[in-house]
């Protein structure tokens, strides 16, 4: 990278002078203001343009990029392409919007894809011949902004590795194909994205935002990607960023913190390549109660759908409780399962018209909940073929049996599923909760 010679006694690497080291490509197609944010993570020129980072209006990010949504959202913004770490080609792109719009206080859509793009992880420049090396390790990161300030960390460093972007702590998961289901109908089939394969066998840090200490919605993707790792005999470590204000991801822990400091965070990795998930932890919320919902997503494997990881959640739920009713609030599992609240009571409700649960007090309206049974652990709930029935077999698992099987799960009537979530077209929105459903089920570490 260019620097000047000084070095930066804040975070004790050379500093960068955003202005002095543009280069006229550089410079057309980032604004100074970007460039600068840029060389706050530690992020030089060079490696913005090797990795074709570049600014576009609205109208570019519609016609270029093939970014969609209502003329009211304004998608100007940086882009971060998606280039194949086999072929070098983009196979997408997402657009970092400068404006997204505000709800319940957050920004909403922060991130984009093209319409109709498959899902992808982001690869940084020269990721092929890193790759060709079986000793260098994998970081697995959630934006592209972290991808960029580890490469950039790891050149000054003198240290080998592949930073790898997620795109969201669930971005790993996403339509991977089609299937026929037992209807004859054409049907997703969701799972780990194939560029995963990279990991295989390979050591790999897991370095998810600092919000995994306190999230349990994170927590959960982590520990999930943790077991999808295993499966792979991959060497797995996973990190923890310090939780500070201000501070989310490992680009803005850079941009704060020295870089002896990033390197106490790899190096201090917790190794986790033993199995987590024979037992429950006791899970706690963050006001330090037990969270029994917690504890039950610390067992349960997460399904195809939305729908069985729902019914696998309500049998763990009521083997957890026992003789005990259980509460089932469609907010909290709806964020759980990275869906919206309204799915999870369509199928809670759907289990009821079912008989397979059965409801034992009334709703907390403030709270969308309402306590439950599960009539039965094991059988076939039947429901009225009139309303829209969920009637699926129940079969046996690993941790929790009366549960629905996957493919109980597919064939419903086309009426049931006209405007169902899991059913639309992929939008390639980084949200989970805006998503097609790929973000299954949330255990936590």
């Amino acid at each position: 990278m260019t620097a000047d010679a000084i070095t930066d006694p804040l975070h004790g690497r050379p500093a960068i002078d955003p202005l002095a080291s543009v280069t006229r490509t550089c410079a057309a197609i980032l604004t100074a203001r970007d460039i600068e944010m840029f060389a706050r993570i530690g992020v030089p020129p060079a490696l913005l343009e090797e990795a074709h980072i570049e600014r576009v209006s609205d109208r570019d990010a519609r016609q270029r990029f093939g970014i969609q949504g209502p003329v009211s959202r304004n998608m100007a913004g940086i882009v971060f392409p998606y280039l194949s770490h086999v072929t070098g080609q983009r196979v997408t792109a997402r657009v970092r919007r400068d404006n997204p719009e505000i709800e319940d206080g957050k920004p909403k859509s922060k991130y984009v894809c093209a319409y109709g793009d498959g899902r992808h992880l982001y690869f940084p420049p020269r990721a092929k011949e890193l790759l060709a090396d079986a000793a260098t390790p994998v970081v697995l990161v959630e934006a592209e902004k972290s991808v960029l300030a580890l490469t950039a960390w790891a050149a000054r460093q003198g240290r080998e590795l592949l930073a790898v972007g997620l795109g969201g702590c669930w971005g790993w998961r996403g339509r991977i194909g089609k299937a026929v289901n037992a209807t004859g109908e054409r049907v997703d089939v969701l799972g780990p994205l194939p560029d995963l394969e990279v990991c295989n066998k390979r050591r790999v840090y897991v370095l998810l935002d600092a919000n995994a200490a306190i999230n349990s919605r994170v927590r959960a993707a982590r520990t999930a990607l943790v077991r999808e790792l295993l499966k792979r005999e991959c060497d797995i470590q996973v990190c923890g960023l310090p939780v500070i204000e201000g501070i989310n991801g490992p680009d803005d822990y850079i941009g704060v913190a020295s870089d002896a400091a990033m390197a106490k965070v790899l190096d201090s990795a917790v190794d986790s390549t033993r199995k987590t998930d024979e037992t429950a932890q006791e899970s706690k919320d963050e006001g330090g109660r037990v969270d029994i919902i917690a504890a039950a997503l610390e067992i349960i494997e997460f399904g195809a759908t939305h729908r069985e990881t729902f019914y696998r959640l309500c049998v763990t739920l009521q083997k957890l409780r026992g003789d005990e009713a259980i509460i089932l609030p469609v907010e909290k599992i709806g964020a759980a399962l990275g869906c919206d609240w309204s799915l999870i009571a369509r199928f809670r409700r759907q289990a009821v018209v079912a008989g397979w649960l059965r409801q034992t007090s009334p709703a907390i309206a403030h709270r969308k909940a309402a306590q439950f049974r599960v009539e039965s652990l094991s059988g076939t709930p039947s429901a009225d073929k009139n309303m829209e029935s969920i009637s699926p077999s129940i079969s046996n698992h690993s941790h929790s049996s009366g549960t629905p099987s996957a493919a109980s799960l597919v064939g419903h009537p086309a009426s049931s599923l006209a405007g169902h979530p899991e059913t639309k077209p992929f939008s390639g929105t980084p949200n989970p909760a805006e998503s097609d459903g790929n973000e299954l089920c949330e255990v936590i570490i």
